[in-house]
């Protein structure tokens, strides 16, 4: 008995069905991508939906590639050019990929009798409440050496200045902030801790004077309102969440202006640093801060990632400069087995 042949006008629409797929799915999946990064550029930390996603697992974004690249390789090479498109959206402005660029021209030579150029080494780190006994910290600060270091959550440090190790600093405790640095420090002024209350924030602002060799410089350490009672209102209610994490939203922004208000009146050179809780691509981060240099993103190299949950970061500790001010390097430095870790960065003042 004779087998039918197969009606070849049948089998070219279903030989062509998988490649017409997966055109739609690699198109599905820029458009997807595209759409992540314009809610994180223009509504994270103004819409709800933006900002979950301005503080959750960005990485689950490049999870499709996974399975999107080998199919493109085996069905349609062409596909790899919007693929490698989703890709470097992903890595740069979603998950924040940062590659220092070259810093340009050394610095002018000296002038005869001029006072040395101001060369600091600053660096801020969340230690956590209870996380180090202080003289763990100290060790650390052998292995990086900076000048001024700005801590938040510093209940220990202050208590154990007395047990420094090696190269003594200079500390000064004020609440849950500290300032430690080689130079004489004096503390010029602490936000008024009612007027954060009454905003419902929390955290601190504070401005000092640090006495370098070769010129004063003001400081001013910071740490701002979380977001955290926001994030976990909608996690344990759902959609019954949504309005204790816009009234958190609100909070954090009112509490964020105050901070760059203060910052404003502080006098210049100034540099600023701390826990801000707040990821560069945040809209209040970028009304209030992004006027400033951020250390990393001008010379780092990397993520930054500076405070990790279980499974993910993000970067929301930052080291600002003001005008007159070069960042020759940004690092994340080694940390105490907390949440967050160190930030590094080295400036010279060519005011």
């Amino acid at each position: 008995m004779t087998e039918p042949h197969a009606d070849p006008a049948n089998a070219a629409p279903h030989r062509a069905r998988g490649p017409g797929i997966l055109v739609a799915v690699t198109a599905g999946y820029l458009a997807a991508v595209v759409l992540v990064w314009a809610l994180l550029r223009f509504y994270a930390d103004v819409w709800w939906p933006a900002t979950l996603l301005l503080y959750g697992p960005r990485w689950v974004c490049a999870v499709p590639l996974v399975g999107l690249v080998p199919l493109a390789l085996w069905r349609d090479r062409r596909l790899l050019a919007p693929l490698g498109v989703a890709a470097l959206v992903l890595l740069f402005p979603i998950l924040g990929y940062r590659v220092a660029l070259p810093r340009g021209a050394a610095s002018p030579a000296v002038a005869p009798g001029a006072p040395p150029p101001r060369h600091v080494r600053v660096m801020t780190y969340n230690v956590g409440e209870d996380t180090s006994d202080g003289a763990d910290l100290y060790r650390i600060l052998a292995q990086v050496s900076p000048d001024i270091l700005a801590i938040q959550e510093c209940a220990a440090i202050g208590r154990s200045a007395t047990r420094q190790a090696g190269e003594r600093y200079n500390v000064m405790a004020h609440g849950d902030a500290c300032l430690l640095s080689r130079s004489k420090i004096e503390r010029t002024e602490v936000a008024d801790p009612e007027a954060i209350r009454a905003i419902g924030g929390t955290g601190t602002m504070i401005r000092y004077t640090v006495h370098l060799p070769a010129g004063d410089v003001s400081f001013v350490n910071v740490h701002l309102a979380t977001v955290r009672e926001g994030l976990e209102a909608v996690m344990a209610h759902k959609l019954g969440g949504v309005a204790k994490l816009n009234e958190n939203i609100a909070t954090r922004s009112a509490m964020s202006a105050m901070a760059r208000a203060f910052v404003d009146a502080t006098p210049q050179p100034f540099l600023v640093a701390g826990d801000f809780n707040l990821p560069t691509d945040s809209a209040i981060y970028r009304r209030d801060w992004g006027a400033f240099d951020n250390a990393f993103d001008v010379a780092g190299r990397g993520f930054g990632t500076s405070k990790r949950t279980g499974w993910f970061g993000v970067r929301i500790d930052h080291i600002l400069s003001g005008p007159g001010w070069r960042c020759d390097g940004a690092f994340i430095g080694p940390h105490l087995g907390g949440d967050h870790r160190p930030m590094v960065a080295d400036f010279t003042w060519s005011g």
